[in-house]
C-alpha cells in the first residue's frame, strides 16, 4: 500500500542543517533516521523528494532506489494493517543486549510487539546515537549483516 508514493534521500549533513533545508516542504519532507552525525535520510511526497534532491544536490542530496517513505506519516496509512497482521505476536526476553535504534537505548525484547514494529517502521531510526551509545560503553567492532550494506559507512 505505501509502494510508489514516497521516496527517501540520503544527506551528507547534519541533522539541524537538514532540518532546515527540509523546513519549504513543511510536511510533505520529514527526517526519517539519523545515521550518523552527518548523515541524514529525509522522506516524503515523491515530488518533494525529487525538488529536495535537485534542491541540493551540490550539497550531496541523493535518492534511495525506494518509492515509499518510510518513517514518515506516510507510514500512518498501514498502521491498521500492521495491527491486524503483528497481533500475534508474543515476544520474550533475551539472553543478548538489544539496542533499539526506535528508542536508542536497550530494550528488553519482551517489549517488541505489534505496536513497537510499527512504531519502529513510523518514527525516525536513531541508529546514529545508538552507534554513539555503544562507542562510549567501549565498544570497538562493528559488523553490518544487512543483505543491503548501507550502513557501514555511518558507523
Amino acid at each position: 500500500h505505501l509502494a510508489g508514493t514516497g521516496g527517501m534521500v540520503s544527506v551528507p549533513a547534519g541533522l539541524a542543517e537538514v532540518g532546515e533545508w527540509i523546513a519549504r516542504w513543511g510536511g510533505d519532507l520529514s527526517i526519517a533516521a539519523v545515521n550518523a552525525p552527518r548523515q541524514v535520510v529525509v522522506a516524503g511526497a515523491a515530488q518533494a523528494c525529487a525538488e529536495f534532491v535537485e534542491a541540493f544536490a551540490e550539497r550531496g542530496a541523493r535518492r534511495i532506489a525506494v518509492d515509499y517513505a518510510s518513517h514518515t506519516a506516510h507510514v500512518e496509512a498501514v498502521e491498521d494493517r500492521l495491527g491486524e497482521d503483528l497481533a500475534g505476536l508474543s515476544p520474550v526476553s533475551g539472553a543478548v543486549p538489544f539496542y533499539s535504534t526506535l528508542e536508542a537505548r536497550v530494550v528488553d525484547t519482551a517489549q517488541l510487539d505489534g505496536e513497537y514494529w510499527y512504531r519502529n517502521l513510523r518514527e525516525p531510526v536513531r541508529f546514529g546515537e545508538v552507534v554513539a551509545g555503544l562507542v562510549a560503553e567501549g565498544h570497538r567492532v562493528f559488523v553490518e549483516v544487512s543483505p543491503h550494506p548501507v550502513l557501514g559507512m555511518a558507523v
